[in-house]
């Protein structure tokens, strides 16, 4: 199967891969440095673009909502799917007491 092309997106990084998850009718993604960005899967037009810290350790897509783990500051942050809108954030541990495999007790 050969497949077809339906939008393309720079993504303004450089140096190294996008950090990105893919939802039901958007795809959200690290872009810029210090954006997060969530585009209609259909066409690629952006729904939202907020301020985010530095490059995400983690991205995760919950039902309507993104939960994002900035490097800094040490926020987990919970934001509106539909809008973009913050929800909610939380202080996380920080320094060599966080990583990737770090458990969020809920």
């Amino acid at each position: 199967m050969i497949a077809t092309v339906l939008w393309e997106r720079e993504l303004h990084q450089r140096g190294g891969a996008s950090v990105f998850v893919v939802g039901p009718d958007c795809v959200v993604l690290h872009e810029r440095h210090t954006r997060l960005v969530c585009l209609e899967r259909a066409d690629g037009a952006v729904r939202w673009d907020v301020p985010l810290g530095t490059r995400p350790r983690g991205i995760v897509l919950a039902g309507d909502r993104v939960l994002v783990l900035p490097q800094a500051p040490n926020l987990l942050s919970c934001i509106d799917l539909r809008t973009g809108a913050s929800l909610w954030s939380a202080p996380t541990p920080s320094g060599r007491e966080t990583s990737p495999s770090t458990r969020t007790p809920w």
